[in-house]
């Protein structure tokens, strides 16, 4: 069971630096804070990769969280069984994680900002975007977290 959390817990780390990277490069590029008229040159420019990117990498992360959150319950033998995902947070807000319920979901409307019909509304997709930026350090700091309640397990 710790190898399969610990094999999530990379995967989240990859999710993380692929959306640093792509942050980072449109930092570089068009800095931030972004401004809405470069939306519109990132969606008509090679660089919508980029976004597309940043969608999937957000997707997935956050999946994957909630699914190491719930792996990090069985191993110290927390009873999650009826447990939704915002009950989870919670759970781990209560021990002492950087996460809580409204990070969470404001995580859920970012990545719906960016991926849902973003050439309609240049505005929320560069706000999404600003404010995932100021996100990075403390998702960092959540997956930096587990990493580090799960070693303590595997050393135990």
């Amino acid at each position: 069971m710790i190898e399969r959390v610990k094999f999530k817990l990379n995967e989240l780390d990859k999710h993380l630096l692929q959306l640093k990277r792509n942050i980072n490069y449109l930092d570089i590029f068009y800095g931030f804070p972004l401004k809405d008229e470069y939306i519109n040159n990132i969606l008509e420019s090679s660089d919508i990769d980029k976004l597309d990117s940043i969608a999937y990498r957000l997707i997935k992360f956050q999946d994957s969280l909630g699914r190491v959150i719930k792996l990090y319950f069985s191993l110290v033998e927390e009873n999650t069984d009826n447990l939704t995902m915002l009950d989870l947070i919670n759970l781990a807000e209560k021990l002492g994680f950087s996460i809580d319920r409204d990070f969470f979901r404001k995580l859920r409307l970012l990545r719906n900002s960016i991926t849902h019909e973003y050439v309609e509304n240049l505005s929320e997709i560069s706000q999404a975007l600003n404010k995932l930026k100021e996100s990075l350090p403390r998702l960092e700091k959540i997956l930096n977290e587990l990493k580090e309640r799960v070693e303590s397990i595997s050393r135990d």
